[in-house]
């Protein structure tokens, strides 16, 4: 541990923290929407079209979600198969169409975020607004600092694919 600076070790905690509750979370909710016919990824998708005001593009959709397109496509393309998503006319771009929820992708969405509900309030037991408001804004500047981290690859970074000719 570095005794100038705690943090790396500290943040190291945090990560493995964050990981742990993600699987966590991941598995519950898994749990809670079952009896519903979804699994965590078409709720987490469909959930966010419901709550976007517009369509959005397929492109869209896996940059707030911090997502491959190519994961959030074939979500989409089975909610779409579903009925639940229907795809349309991009008039900005004809090559990326708009995914928006159908009536029953909406319905489904409020029926989950109706089982989500008291799932949360019992899960914010023992927490107060603030330690949610730090944590919150802790978790974003980590997830920005990511983000822009995977723009630019680390200095001397070499694709793998380059190497391959070294011995």
């Amino acid at each position: 541990m570095d005794e100038m600076n705690p943090a790396p070790d500290a943040l190291g905690r945090l990560i493995f923290e964050v990981l742990r509750t993600a699987a966590a979370l991941d598995e519950r909710g898994a749990e809670l929407v079952a009896p519903l016919g979804l699994t965590p990824a078409r709720w987490q998708v469909l959930s966010t079209l419901e709550f976007l005001e517009s369509p959005e593009t397929v492109s869209g959709l896996a940059r707030r979600l911090s997502l491959t397109r190519q994961s959030v496509q074939r979500v989409v393309n089975d909610l779409e198969a579903a009925g639940l998503v229907e795809m349309r006319d991009n008039p900005s771009d004809r090559r990326a169409r708009l995914a928006t929820p159908t009536t029953s992708g909406r319905k489904l969405a409020q029926d989950a975020d109706a089982l989500r509900r008291p799932w949360t309030v019992e899960l914010a037991q023992g927490l107060n607004d603030e330690q949610l408001r730090i944590a919150v804004e802790c978790l974003a500047k980590l997830r920005n600092r990511l983000d822009g981290a995977r723009q630019m690859p680390p200095e001397g970074f070499q694709p793998f694919r380059d190497k391959l000719g070294e011995t």
